[in-house]
């Protein structure tokens, strides 16, 4: 079982490496080893997002239309 105090949370913005311009509606995920998505969420306007997770190591995936999946690993 997970308390609120066993949580943290992973905020940024993503945004277009060439340009600059937020990516909106990119979506957030955090997987489990089975590749199933545990927690999630979607940028907003400004390319922002935050996400509510348990205190530890993760590896997040940023997903997007006609981009690339970047995963980022140990944060």
């Amino acid at each position: 079982m997970i308390f609120a105090q066993d949580m943290g949370k992973i905020q940024g913005v993503i945004v277009d490496a060439e340009t600059g311009e937020p990516l909106i509606g990119a979506n957030v995920v955090i997987n489990d080893e089975g590749g199933s998505p545990l927690y999630g969420t979607a940028t907003n306007l400004d390319g922002q997002f935050t996400l509510a997770v348990p205190v530890g190591t993760h590896n997040v995936e940023v997903s997007y239309v006609t981009y690339a999946t970047k995963i980022v690993t140990d944060v």
